[in-house]
C-alpha cells in the first residue's frame, strides 16, 4: 500500500497564528518543534534503498489494471500538474471536490432495489425500509404478459399495479425510480396515470427512469427497436417531465453495465463520457437544450474493490463531466453531475456469503469518500434468491452506520489532498478523455458499440482479472484463498409466490370497456403520449399501449459478458461438495511431507489452503524423515493423489527417486510437487511428476484436473 500524505500548511499556519494570539512571547521563546525537521525525498529514498538490502526502488513499483504505476511514495511533485485543480474549492468548477459547497450527511442517499413479484409482500417491504431510513427505491419492473418475466422482477400490467405496490410510499419524502428495461415508454405511461389517478403533487416526485438503451443494446447484443425510436422515447419522457415532473429524471447513463462486464475504472471513464455525449448530440437535435438534458439525467457507477482507485474514479467522473458539458455552453447547474452508485457485482461470491457484508462495506466508505450523491448495496445473499427481511436490513445499515456513526461528513471532500489519490484522480482524468477522444475519431459510441470495440477492450481486461484471480495474484477471500469446507449455505425464508397471472385475468374480466391499441410511433408523439396516459387511467393495460410499430432490431457483433470473479471456484466447490455427497467425505490427497517440520511450515501452509480452494482435504497429517517412509506409508493409503512437500535442497535428493518408486509399483497415481525448481522441472517430469504448484500456479487449472480424474 502506497504512502500518502495530508497537506497540513493551512492547518499549520492556523495552529501558529492560535499559539501566536494565545501568547506571543512564549512562542518565540521556545520556538516548539524546532527539533523537528522535515526529512527529504532524497533522505528517505537513502533509507528505503538501505532497507531492501540491494534490490532497487523500482522492485516495489506496481502497474494497475489501468496502467497506471503505483509507487510505495508520492509527494507533491506526483500532482505538479495536477496542482489547479487539487487547489480549487467545491461546489465550483471542475467540482474536482464536490457539487455542493458544504457537506451533511443527508447528502448521500441510501437506495435499495426490489424485484419481488407479489405485490403485497413487495407493499409491505417497501414501507417497512422507508421507516427504517431508506431514502430511495429501486423498482425492478417488467411489463405483464412477457417472455421476461419471472419472480425476480415486478410484473406490470396496470396502472393500479403501482397503486397497490406503492400504498405505504411517502412520495414527499422519499425518491423513486424505476429500472424498466425495453418497455420504457409503454410502462411510464402507466407509471404517469397512477400519479394522474391517485392526485399526487406533481412537485414533489423525486426519482427517475433508469433507461438506457445503449446500455440495454450492449449487455443483450440485440433491441427491439431502432436506436432512432429509443432515442425518440426519450426525448418524449424528457418532454413530459420537463412540463409536469420537475424533479423525476427522464434516463440514465448506466455505466456500471461497464464495471460488471470487468473493465477497469479508465474505461468506465471513457465509455460512460462517450455514450453521454453521444445522448447530448441526439437529444439536441430533437429540439431539447443541453440545460434540459443535463439536469434530467443521472449517472450509475458501480463501485469496485481497489479502493483508493476508485474514490479517484468518482473523483474524475466529475472532472470530465464538467469539462464536457461545459462545451456544450451550458450553465454551472448543468455542470454538476448526478452520481449515483451500487457496489461492486462481480466480486460478491456464494462461497463464504458474510464476507460479502465486508466487501460492500469497504466499497461503500470509498462511495462516501469519493463524493457519491446515493448508494445501492447489493444484497449480500443475491446468489441464494430474493432478499428477505434480514438481508435488506444488513445491507442497508450498512450505510446507516458509515452516516451515523463514523463522521464521514464532518468535512468536505476528506480524500482531497491525499497525493496518492490526487495522483490517481489526475491519471484517470486524462487517460479517460482520451479514450473518448479516441472513440470520438472512429465514428462516435454508437460505432464503438457495434464494430466491437467496447466489448473488445473490456474483454482485454476481464481475462486478465480472470488469471490473477487464477493464480491467487487477486484475493477473493473464501472462493480462492482460505476456503472454509464446514460453511453451510444460506437457507433463504420462504417468500410469498406471485398470484400475478390469476390478478391479471381477474382485471381483465372484471373491467368494462376495451381499448384500441396503441402504436408506438404514435405514443412518440407529445400529445398522444398524453393520450395514452389517459387510457391507462381508464383501465388500459400496458400490452394494449404497446403494440409496437414494426421496426428492424438492433443487434452487434460483440455484447458484454458480466464477469463473475467467483463462478470458477464456485464450480470447483460444487463438484467437491456432490463428490460428499456420494461418498461421505470429501476428496482427499495424501500429504507426503519430508524432512524437518520447522523447515518446510510455510509450504505446508500454502499446499493446505491451496487444495482447500476445490474442497480436497489432507488424508493424513504425517511427516517422514526420509522419501522410502512416505512411498510405503502412500501405497498402503490406496490414495489416487500424493502431494510431495520439502525444502528446495533436499527436491534434488529425493525427487526422482521417490517419484520412480511410487511410479513402478502404481503408474495411475498422480503426483504433484509443491514448488518449482526451474532447471529441474524436466528432469521431474521425465520421472513421472505429474503437475506443481506454486505462488504462480493457476489453480482452476490445476484443482480441474484433479477433479477429471475423479
Amino acid at each position: 500500500m502506497p504512502i500518502f500524505f495530508l497537506e497540513t500548511k493551512y492547518l499549520g499556519r492556523m495552529m501558529k497564528k492560535d499559539l501566536i494570539n494565545k501568547d506571543e512571547n512564549t512562542f518565540q521563546e521556545e520556538k516548539l518543534l524546532e527539533e523537528f525537521q522535515p526529512a527529504t525525498y532524497e533522505q528517505w529514498l537513502k533509507t528505503a534503498e538501505l532497507s531492501l538490502k540491494g534490490k532497487t526502488l523500482e522492485k516495489l513499483f506496481s502497474n494497475t489494471y489501468e496502467n497506471i504505476l503505483i509507487k510505495p511514495l508520492f509527494t507533491s511533485e506526483d500532482i505538479k500538474d495536477f496542482k489547479k485543480k487539487v487547489d480549487s474549492y467545491p461546489g465550483f468548477y471542475p467540482f474536482l471536490r464536490g457539487t455542493n459547497s458544504f457537506t451533511t450527511a443527508d447528502k448521500l442517499k441510501v437506495a435499495q432495489t426490489y424485484s419481488y413479484s407479489n405485490y403485497d409482500f413487495l407493499q409491505e417491504a417497501i414501507g417497512n425500509d422507508c421507516k427504517m431510513g431508506l431514502d430511495s427505491v429501486i423498482l425492478k419492473i417488467n411489463k405483464y404478459p412477457s417472455e421476461g418475466n419471472s419472480d425476480f422482477s415486478v410484473p406490470i400490467f396496470c396502472s393500479e399495479n403501482f397503486g397497490q405496490i406503492l400504498k405505504n410510499f411517502s412520495f414527499d419524502k422519499n425518491e423513486i425510480f424505476l429500472d424498466i428495461g425495453n418497455d420504457n415508454i409503454q410502462l411510464a405511461s402507466v407509471f404517469f396515470a397512477f400519479l394522474d389517478k391517485n392526485k399526487i403533487e406533481k412537485i414533489i416526485i423525486k426519482g427517475g427512469f433508469c433507461f438506457d438503451p445503449f446500455a440495454e443494446l450492449l449487455t443483450k447484443g440485440s433491441y427491439p427497436v431502432s436506436m432512432d425510436i429509443a432515442l425518440n422515447e426519450i426525448s418524449t419522457l424528457l418532454n413530459h417531465t420537463k412540463k409536469f415532473y420537475p424533479k423525476l429524471n427522464a434516463f440514465a447513463i448506466k455505466a456500471d453495465t461497464y464495471n460488471n462486464a470487468g473493465a477497469n475504472a479508465v474505461q468506465e471513464l471513457g465509455f460512460f463520457l462517450a455514450e453521454t455525449v453521444t445522448y447530448f448530440k441526439e437529444l439536441i437535435k430533437r429540439g431539447h437544450s443541453i440545460d434540459e438534458i443535463a439536469q434530467n439525467t443521472f449517472v450509475n457507477l458501480a463501485v469496485g474493490p481497489d479502493f483508493f482507485m476508485e474514490i479517484a474514479k468518482l473523483r474524475a467522473v466529475r472532472v470530465l463531466w464538467a469539462k464536457a458539458v461545459k462545451a456544450f455552453n451550458c450553465n454551472e447547474e448543468s455542470q454538476k453531475v448526478k452520481l449515483h452508485t451500487s457496489t461492486c457485482k462481480w466480486n460478491k461470491s456464494k462461497l463464504d456469503p458474510y464476507v460479502n457484508i465486508l466487501r460492500n462495506t469497504g466499497e461503500t466508505t470509498a462511495a462516501i469518500l469519493g463524493g457519491a450523491d446515493s448508494m445501492n448495496i447489493r444484497f449480500f445473499d443475491e446468489h441464494f434468491g430474493l432478499p428477505d427481511n434480514f438481508s435488506r436490513r444488513i445491507t442497508r445499515n450498512i450505510a446507516e452506520v458509515l452516516k451515523n456513526e463514523c463522521n464521514f461528513f464532518e468535512t468536505i471532500d476528506p480524500a482531497g489532498g491525499t497525493w496518492y489519490v490526487e495522483y490517481l484522480t489526475d491519471n484517470l482524468a486524462r487517460m479517460g478523455w482520451n479514450l473518448f477522444k479516441e472513440i470520438e475519431e472512429m465514428g462516435g459510441f454508437l460505432k464503438a458499440i457495434e464494430n466491437g470495440f467496447v466489448a473488445n477492450q473490456i474483454e482485454a481486461v476481464k481475462i486478465n482479472r480472470q488469471r490473477n484471480y487464477a493464480i491467487r495474484k487477486d484475493t477473493l477471500l473464501g472462493a480462492n484463498k482460505f476456503a472454509n469446507l464446514n460453511e453451510k449455505p444460506i437457507e433463504k425464508t420462504n417468500l410469498p409466490k406471485s398470484t400475478v397471472a390469476v390478478d391479471y385475468e381477474k382485471y381483465l374480466k372484471n373491467r368494462n370497456v376495451s381499448f384500441e391499441n396503441e402504436s408506438l410511433s404514435n405514443i412518440l408523439k407529445s400529445d398522444n403520449f398524453v393520450k395514452a396516459i389517459s387510457l391507462a387511467k381508464e383501465g388500459a393495460t400496458v400490452s394494449e399501449i404497446s403494440n409496437i410499430e414494426k421496426s428492424s432490431p438492433v443487434t452487434i457483433s460483440k455484447a458484454l459478458d458480466c464477469f463473475d470473479a467467483g463462478k470458477p471456484f464456485e464450480e470447483l466447490r460444487e463438484f467437491a461438495d456432490n463428490y460428499k455427497k456420494k461418498n461421505k467425505h470429501f476428496p482427499t490427497f495424501f500429504f507426503a511431507k519430508i524432512g524437518q517440520v520447522s523447515k518446510v511450515k510455510a509450504r505446508v501452509d500454502f499446499v493446505s489452503d491451496f487444495f482447500s480452494v476445490g474442497g480436497f482435504v489432507p488424508l493424513s497429517d504425517n511427516s517422514f524423515n526420509n522419501y522410502e517412509d512416505a512411498v510405503s506409508a502412500f501405497m498402503k493409503s490406496n490414495e489416487k493423489f500424493i502431494v510431495i512437500c520439502s525444502t528446495d535442497d533436499k527436491y534434488s535428493e529425493i525427487v526422482s527417486p521417490l517419484v520412480q518408486s511410487i511410479k513402478q509399483q502404481n503408474p495411475s497415481s498422480y503426483i504433484i510437487l509443491a514448488g518449482y525448481l526451474k532447471d529441474k522441472i524436466d528432469e521431474f517430469k521425465i520421472a513421472g511428476v505429474d503437475d506443481f504448484i506454486h505462488v504462480k500456479a493457476d489453480i482452476v487449472e490445476v484443482l480441474s484436473k484433479m477433479q477429471k480424474v475423479l
